[in-house]
């Protein structure tokens, strides 16, 4: 509604920007939870370590790709939106489509999430653990980080600084 110039004040962009922080609270559920519902008493602390962990890999992809693919002048021009011309509102509207659709994606995570207590207890007591799903969330992390790694030290080399996929303005 404010790119489209329906309704212009910064309170009500703000509101709906601060919405996009649901995921950080989402994420810290599920940090949280499993501790306290899951774990057998003496392993909370490798739990939170490894959760940590994994959120930590995730936020670094996150920032890493916030001033590179993501980037929100990948998706609309800086000229147009100063000129205030329809197709430029909508491309616009469609980059902030993109980041709230990229944040509901947290909502994913819930649903990995026991419903109950007992629930949790019966799931640790009488199965629910894989190998593979271990190695996955492993894997999951270090594919982050590498990919992070590799974007970070290309942003960083002279010869492909300019990708805009690494954050620059195109070669």
């Amino acid at each position: 509604m404010v790119s489209l110039d329906v309704v212009r004040d910064r309170y009500f962009y703000r509101v709906f920007y601060s919405m996009t922080y649901v995921a950080d609270g989402i994420g810290l559920l599920n940090t949280i939870v499993p501790v306290t519902e899951i774990v057998q008493e003496g392993l909370e602390g490798a739990l939170v370590g490894l959760t940590l962990t994994l959120q930590r890999c995730v936020n670094i992809f996150v920032d890493t790709n916030a001033y590179g693919v993501f980037q929100g002048t990948n998706y609309y021009s800086a000229a147009a939106v100063a000129a205030d011309t329809s197709d430029a509102r909508w491309d616009v509207l469609l980059s902030l489509f993109l980041n709230f659709a990229l944040n509901a994606l947290a909502w994913v995570g819930l649903f990995f999430l026991p419903s109950q207590k007992l629930d949790a207890q019966q799931l640790r007591m009488y199965g629910g653990f894989t190998k593979f799903a271990s190695f996955g969330i492993l894997a999951f992390c270090l594919v982050l980080f590498i990919y992070s790694l590799v974007v970070t030290l290309m942003a960083l080399m002279p010869s492909t600084s300019c990708l805009t996929f690494v954050g620059g303005p195109g070669c």
